[in-house]
């Protein structure tokens, strides 16, 4: 799907959930950054993003994006 359209929220999401589940941590955390960038009001890409800088041990990145998901859930 990304070859036909990169710009895929939706794509992006679920391969950065397969890449997240193959413990593909800093490929998985690209493809949620690039959800983010295309739609700034994701909470799955932003919650998802969170968890992947977590498991990479980008602890301090991580605690910004998991913030960005609390505001967005409050939206």
């Amino acid at each position: 799907m990304l070859a036909l359209d990169p710009e895929d929220v939706g794509a992006r999401v679920n391969l950065g959930q397969i890449l997240l589940q193959a413990r593909k941590y800093p490929e998985a955390t690209r493809e949620f950054r690039a959800a983010v960038a295309a739609e700034e009001y994701n909470a799955t890409a932003a919650y998802n993003l969170g968890q992947a800088l977590i498991r990479a041990g980008q602890a301090e990145e991580a605690q910004e994006a998991m913030k960005r998901f609390g505001e967005l859930r409050e939206i």
